[in-house]
């Protein structure tokens, strides 16, 4: 009954959703079921690390990280508990990384480091951990090399969603708009 906000995959009969009111589902690929949350800020993005590991984010600083069956918040906790986090990403070294409207940081799983942001900075896709591109401004494909943002597209319809592979990022967005 709750809204979902984001899904991952990490294969055909494991799927982690997250929505708002902390809401935490888990899936096997036929049915749904609902999972304990410590949570009940709303989550807005998901990501899949591996089987049986994720990472939800969302308003109020949230970072909640999956081990097993079982959701807790990340220790330490997001430095900033006003922060919206909209989006999660890990790096293929193993560093998370978050960000929001005007919130950048990483997570190397025992300490938070705050990096130069954008607004309304969403849909990171984290090639490795100075290659790491994102929608900002709800329009333009920006890219962080390590140190800072740079504008790489700005398109003329807004972008809405991010997936990446190896060596490539892509973005879509209204009237068919693709930017790779």
């Amino acid at each position: 009954t709750s809204t979902l906000r984001a899904v991952c995959r990490v294969s055909d009969s494991e799927w982690s959703l997250v929505g708002d009111a902390g809401v935490l589902r888990g899936s096997d690929g036929v049915s749904i079921s609902s999972t304990s949350s410590p949570t009940t800020n709303d989550l807005v993005d998901v990501a899949c690390l591996g089987t049986k590991q994720a990472v939800a984010v969302g308003t109020g600083g949230t970072v909640l990280r999956l081990a097993g069956s079982t959701w807790q918040p990340v220790s330490p906790s997001f430095p900033d508990n006003g922060a919206k986090l909209t989006s999660v990403a890990q790096s293929p070294l193993g560093t998370l990384f978050v960000a929001g409207d005007g919130v950048f940081a990483r997570f190397d799983g025992s300490a938070w480091t705050s990096l130069p942001s954008r607004p309304k900075l969403e849909h990171l896709q984290v090639l490795g951990s100075t290659d790491i591109y994102a929608i900002s401004n709800g329009n333009e494909v920006v890219h962080f090399d390590g140190t800072s943002w740079l504008t790489r597209f700005t398109s003329s319809e807004p972008l809405f969603a991010g997936a990446s592979a190896p060596g490539m990022a892509v973005f879509a967005g209204r009237n068919g708009a693709l930017v790779e």
